[in-house]
C-alpha cells in the first residue's frame, strides 16, 4: 500500500512539474507574442513607407524623363546638340529603375536620384540658352535677310536708273544730221555739170546736210557713211566688194559713199559726191531714199523723186 502511494505521489510530482513547465512555456510564448507585437507593427509601417518612397521615387523619375522628353519634342533637331546629355540621362535613369526593380536601398536610390535631376536640370537649362540664342541668331538673320533684299532691291533700282540714265545719255550723245539737200546732176558736152530730176539723164549725186554740235560728243576724227536706195530699194554701190562695207550695230551693210571729218564741237557743213558708175546708168524714175550713218547711229534721212 504504502509503495503504491508512494509510486503515486511520484507520478503527481512529475505532473505537477510538467504543468509547471507547460504553463511556463505558455508564459513564454504569450510574453513573446506581446513583445513582439509592436515590432512587427513597426516592421509592417515601414515597409509601408518604405514602398511609398520607392513610389514617390518612381513618379519623380517619371516626371523627369516625360520632362526631357517634352523638351526633345518642343526644340526638335535643336536637342540632337545635346545628345551626350540625353545619353546620360538615359544610362542614370536605367539604373534607378533597376535598384527600384531588383535592389530597393533608399538611401543609394535617392543620392542617384538627387544626381540624375541635377543633369536634368542643367539640360533643360542648357536646352533653353540653345534655344534663346538660336532664336536670337534667327531672328538676327531674319534681320539680315531683310536689310539685304532691301539692298538688293535698292541696287536693282539703282541699276535700273544708271541704266535709264546710260540710255538716256546715250540716246543724247548722238550727232544728228539736219537740213539735208539733195542735188541731181547731168553733164554738158563742155563736162559743165547742171542740175536736173530727170533719171535717165542724172550722172550725179550730191547729198549735203549740217552735223549738229552736241556738247555730250566728243571731239574726234569721224567717218559718216551715205546709202542711197533705189525705188526698188537695191542700195547704189560702185562694186560689191568689202570695200564698200560697214558695220552698223553688229552688222554688214553695204554704202553708197562715205566722208571722213573732224568733229570740233560745233555745227559743220558736209557734203558727199557719188558719181555713177556706167553700170547704173540710165536710172530708174521713182523715189530714191537717202540715210546717213554716224557713230554706229542712223543720223538722218531724206527722200527725193527723180521722173
Amino acid at each position: 500500500m504504502t509503495e503504491q502511494m508512494m509510486e503515486q505521489g511520484k507520478k503527481d510530482h512529475k505532473s505537477k512539474i510538467f504543468l509547471g513547465l507547460a504553463i511556463l512555456f505558455l508564459l513564454g510564448i504569450v510574453g513573446l507574442f506581446f513583445y513582439f507585437l509592436p515590432k512587427v507593427k513597426e516592421y509592417k509601417q515601414l515597409a509601408e513607407e518604405k514602398e511609398i518612397q520607392k513610389q514617390e521615387i518612381q513618379e519623380s523619375l517619371d516626371r523627369m524623363i516625360a520632362k526631357r522628353d517634352s523638351i526633345k519634342a518642343l526644340y526638335g533637331e535643336l536637342s540632337d546638340s545635346l545628345e551626350a546629355k540625353d545619353r546620360i540621362i538615359e544610362e542614370k535613369a536605367k539604373e534607378i529603375k533597376k535598384l527600384l526593380n531588383y535592389k530597393w536601398e533608399y538611401r543609394k536610390v535617392s543620392k542617384k536620384l538627387a544626381l540624375l535631376r541635377k543633369i536634368t536640370q542643367r539640360y533643360v537649362a542648357k536646352m533653353d540658352s540653345l534655344y534663346t540664342a538660336n532664336k536670337a541668331l534667327h531672328q538676327e538673320n531674319v534681320k539680315i535677310k531683310k536689310q539685304y533684299s532691301e539692298e538688293v532691291k535698292k541696287n536693282e533700282e539703282l541699276t535700273k536708273t544708271k541704266e535709264s540714265l546710260e540710255q538716256k545719255v546715250e540716246k543724247a550723245a548722238v550727232l544728228k544730221a539736219s537740213d539735208i539737200q539733195i542735188t541731181t546732176f547731168r553733164f554738158t558736152g563742155s563736162g559743165k555739170a547742171k542740175e536736173t530730176d530727170k533719171a535717165k539723164r542724172i550722172k550725179r549725186i550730191k547729198v549735203c546736210f549740217t552735223v549738229n554740235a552736241n556738247s555730250l560728243v566728243e571731239n574726234a576724227f569721224k567717218t559718216l557713211y551715205v546709202r542711197i536706195a533705189k525705188p526698188d530699194q537695191e542700195i547704189m554701190i560702185k562694186d560689191a566688194s568689202d570695200k564698200y562695207t560697214f558695220t552698223f550695230q553688229g552688222s554688214t551693210m553695204q554704202f553708197t559713199t562715205k566722208k571722213d571729218f573732224q568733229y570740233a564741237g560745233e555745227d559743220q557743213d558736209v557734203c558727199v559726191n557719188y558719181t555713177l558708175p556706167s553700170k547704173d546708168i540710165p536710172l530708174p524714175a521713182g523715189k530714191y531714199t537717202v540715210t546717213i550713218f554716224l557713230d554706229d547711229h542712223e543720223v538722218g534721212e531724206k527722200s527725193f523723186r527723180l521722173r
